[in-house]
């Protein structure tokens, strides 16, 4: 699994992105690269395209049982890996890097508009 695949995955999996528009937008790439790595995602068997029900011209992506058991594997990993980097931190330190980098999303997100990122 490659990175952008990684924050594909999260990034549907969180609800944050829903259709491939969305998720080209928050993870800052064109349209036709988000197209081909939802082609790959899907091909894996980690995600399903579904015509919403709604609206039929819209296309919503949503994670498979591999994808979800996928994505919490992972989660675990990065997770560790972060606590492995943080080793010799005290509580504290960790607790604020946290908070400033939710605040710094936060001012992201807010001027360059919602999921988009630098």
């Amino acid at each position: 699994m490659t990175g952008t695949q990684w924050s594909a995955l999260m990034s549907i999996s969180s609800g944050h992105s829903t259709t491939c528009s969305e998720l080209a937008r928050d993870l800052s790439y064109n349209g036709g690269a988000m197209t081909r790595l939802v082609d790959t995602m899907e091909e894996c068997g980690w995600i399903v395209r579904r015509r919403d029900t709604s609206d039929r011209r819209v296309v919503k992506l949503a994670l498979t049982a591999t994808g979800h058991e996928l994505a919490a594997k992972c989660k675990e990993k990065v997770i560790a890996r972060w606590n492995q980097r943080l080793e010799g931190w005290d509580r504290e330190k960790v607790t604020t890097l946290v908070s400033q980098l939710q605040a710094l999303l936060e001012i992201v997100e807010t001027v360059g508009g919602k999921g988009t990122r630098p």
